[in-house]
C-alpha cells in the first residue's frame, strides 16, 4: 500500500435516513466516489481497510450497509430462514440499488461531493450488489464484483444440491412467479446494460459456494455482450476459496483506478 495519507477515518452521515461512512472526503476533494457493501450477514465496520485502501489510491469511499445488514439490521433471523434466502437477496439487493440510487441524487447536494465520476466494488453478497446497482443505474460507471454470479437460477440450483436447505423442494425455494422476478432483475438475463461500462469480476478457484462452473454462463454472456472490449475482465484465483484474497483485492482496486480515474 502506498501511503499517501495517513490511515482515514470516516465520517458518518445519514442521507434520507439510510446510514453511510464517508472515507476521503477532506484529503481527496474532488476525487471519483467509489461505494462499497458488505457480503451477507455481514456489516461495512468489516471493511474498513478497503475505505481507507481507497483514501490512500486517491478516491473518496463511501460504505453502505446492505439492507437488513449492520445497523440497519431489523431482523437476524431473515439469514438462517433458508427458504426464503433467494427472494429475500434479491429483494434486498433490489433495495440497496435503490438506496444509492437516492444517494447519487442527494450526497452532491446534502454533502457538496461530486458523484459525475463513481463506481462500485462489493464481494460475495457484496458483489451481487455491485451488478444489482450497475443494471439498476448507469451512474455507477465502473464495476468490481468479486467472488458472486450474476446467474442466480444455477446458483439457486447447486445450493439445492448440495442440501444446504434442509430438504426444502426447489419449487419452494424456487416459486412461480420467480423465472418473472429474475427476467427483470437478473445480471446474466441483461447484460447488454453493463456494455460500454467497465466490469471486473474475480471468482476463487476453489469456492464452494460461487465454484467456476456456475459461473459458466455469466461469464460466457459477458464476454459475447463485450465483445472485443478490454472493458470486461474475469480472472479465477488458484486456491482461493469464497474469501477475497488480497491479490483479487489489489486487481479490483487496480481496475478502478484504470478506468474512474
Amino acid at each position: 500500500m502506498n501511503h499517501r495519507f495517513p490511515q482515514s477515518t470516516s465520517q458518518r452521515f445519514v442521507i434520507g435516513g439510510i446510514p453511510i461512512h464517508v472515507y476521503g472526503s477532506a484529503c481527496n476533494a474532488g476525487a471519483p466516489v467509489v461505494f462499497y457493501t458488505n457480503g451477507r450477514g455481514g456489516h461495512v465496520g468489516h471493511l474498513i481497510e478497503w475505505g481507507n485502501e481507497l483514501v490512500q489510491r486517491g478516491f473518496i469511499a463511501i460504505a453502505i450497509d446492505q439492507r437488513n445488514h449492520g445497523e440497519r439490521c431489523f431482523d437476524p433471523a431473515a439469514f438462517t430462514q433458508y427458504r426464503d434466502l433467494l427472494l429475500d437477496s434479491l429483494a434486498g439487493l433490489t433495495g440497496l440499488a435503490q438506496d444509492i440510487q437516492l444517494l447519487l441524487d442527494f450526497i452532491p447536494l446534502q454533502l457538496g461531493i461530486s458523484c459525475d465520476r463513481t463506481g462500485m466494488i462489493g464481494g460475495s453478497y457484496g458483489g451481487a450488489a455491485v451488478l444489482r446497482t450497475m443494471l439498476a443505474d448507469t451512474r455507477i460507471q465502473v464495476g468490481a464484483a468479486l467472488i458472486t454470479t450474476g446467474d442466480f437460477r444455477s446458483w439457486a440450483e447447486l445450493r439445492n444440491a448440495q442440501k444446504e436447505f434442509d430438504d426444502v423442494p426447489f419449487e419452494d425455494f424456487w416459486p412461480a412467479g420467480t423465472d418473472d422476478i429474475v427476467q427483470h432483475y437478473g445480471p446474466l438475463e441483461n447484460v447488454d446494460a453493463f456494455v460500454g461500462r467497465p466490469l471486473f469480476m474475480g471468482n476463487g478457484a476453489n469456492d464452494p459456494t460461487y465454484p467456476p462452473h456456475a459461473l459458466t454462463n455469466t461469464i460466457t454472456a459477458m464476454r459475447a455482450a463485450y465483445g472485443d472490449s478490454d472493458m470486461f475482465a474475469h480472472k479465477v484465483y488458484d486456491n482461493i476459496g469464497h474469501e477475497c484474497s488480497e491479490q483479487m483485492n489489489n486487481d479490483a482496486f487496480d481496475w478502478l483506478e484504470r478506468w474512474l480515474k
